[in-house]
């Protein structure tokens, strides 16, 4: 029905948000690389960025982990859902058969 396509639409919004939201991640790193490239420090102060950057890394690394995780849920709610439907709408058709066949 229309709800099942606002579902699929809804989900490859979803989807499209998360592509986009790891495209401006790796961009991000791109620029911390090219920045770190670009840098000649003093020691400390390039090992206090270096730290800061691999620290930054690992908040993307995790945040798009759980991006995938929340996306790999939204999927399994929505086949569920799905299954569902579909479980109650055979279930449905079954009791009209057999409400017919007793008279």
């Amino acid at each position: 029905g229309p709800s099942w396509t606002w579902k699929l639409m809804k989900y490859s919004i979803t989807a499209k948000a998360l592509k986009l939201r790891k495209l401006q991640g790796s961009i991000r790193e791109k620029v911390l690389g090219a920045q770190m490239d670009l840098m000649v420090m003093k020691t400390k102060d390039f090992y206090r960025t270096a730290r800061q950057i691999l620290s930054k890394r690992f908040e993307l690394r995790k945040q798009e982990d759980l991006d995938r995780r929340e996306l790999v849920a939204a999927r399994h709610k929505e086949l569920r859902r799905g299954r569902q439907e579909w479980l109650d709408m055979v279930a449905s058709s079954q009791d009209k058969t057999r409400s017919t066949t007793k008279r």
